[in-house]
């Protein structure tokens, strides 16, 4: 049953996509409910996408891939962008590559740090996605040197990064420029019959949605531990809608489990966590130099 409710979840949350998209042409409050119809559907189709990037959105592989490019274009970037990036986050957790409010005064002054940090919060990250939907089309030379260059110019780290993959990949790069033509003339078209103002709220809406809830998870935990994540406690009918994405150390902890299947296991953990309400708050304090709470980053990292 709950490999046919994925089914039924792709289904509807690609209609209530498409019924947004309407409303926006509309003024008053039809365009309004669009809008805010667009940013509320945001979890559920970040969760579906997820589960597309695990493989188990279908049982078949290939059908999980595709459900999940059909949603990513709904959702604005390119599905093996977005796969990569989180490919990333599971092998480099709380690593010196991937340690979003962490920054080390020593090279960075507190107000840089300040600025980076809350521009990716408040939608910053979500503006990349939406950017690679560009950066995708420049030559692959191009991309292997913005890889190097964000990776500090340290060749072994930016080779083993996803996204090095596909750009070396002409398959998979083909896929991704195809998927971007995708979004950007469906968001195109959506940009001719909608009212720019009730757009940009959508975009704004999501944007921030998507950023603020990216790191959320990962605030505040250890360092050099890549299964360090929180389970968030939440509402159970948004747990619900979010597909359980608020149990996100259970997740780092069993990548292989399907959504419906992490309760069962947080509850086997018993791993107290934080409210959603607490964790928004909490990454609001902003970045964070070494040796404010988090552990040494000259601990070994668990491999386990």
């Amino acid at each position: 049953m709950p490999a046919q409710l994925n089914v039924g979840l792709l289904g509807a949350a690609l209609v209530a996509q498409c019924l947004s998209w309407l409303a926006l042409s509309a003024q008053g409050g039809i365009g309004f409910a669009g809008a805010l119809a667009g940013v509320l559907l945001t979890p559920l189709l970040w969760s579906l996408i997820h589960e597309a990037i695990h493989g188990h959105l279908y049982r078949q592989p290939a059908c999980s891939r595709r459900g999940g490019r059909l949603l990513a274009v709904g959702f604005g970037a390119p599905f093996a962008v977005l796969q990569a990036g989180h490919l990333f986050h599971h092998r480099f957790n709380r690593s010196a590559l991937e340690r979003t409010e962490v920054y080390d005064p020593r090279v960075t002054p507190a107000w840089q740090a300040a600025v980076a940090y809350y521009f990716r919060l408040l939608g910053g990250l979500y503006l990349a996605e939406w950017l690679s939907n560009f950066l995708v089309w420049l030559p692959r030379p191009w991309l292997r040197k913005g890889l190097a260059w964000a990776s500090d110019g340290r060749p072994r780290q930016w080779d083993t990064h996803p996204l090095a993959a596909m750009v070396m990949a002409p398959r998979a790069l083909h896929e991704a420029r195809r998927d971007a033509l995708a979004v950007l003339m469906v968001w195109g078209g959506v940009s001719l019959i909608a009212e720019p103002g009730w757009l940009a709220a959508l975009l704004l809406g999501r944007g921030l949605w998507v950023s603020l809830f990216d790191n959320l998870y990962h605030y505040g935990a250890p360092l050099n531990d890549r299964l360090a994540a929180h389970d968030v406690r939440t509402l159970p009918w948004l747990q619900a809608g979010m597909l359980n994405f608020n149990l996100h150390h259970t997740h780092h902890c069993h990548p292989q489990l399907r959504w419906w299947e992490l309760p069962g296991a947080a509850d086997q953990q018993q791993v107290p966590g934080p409210t959603l309400r607490d964790a928004l708050l909490q990454q609001l304090a902003g970045p964070r130099p070494y040796g404010s709470g988090e552990q040494s980053p000259e601990r070994p990292a668990r491999t386990e």
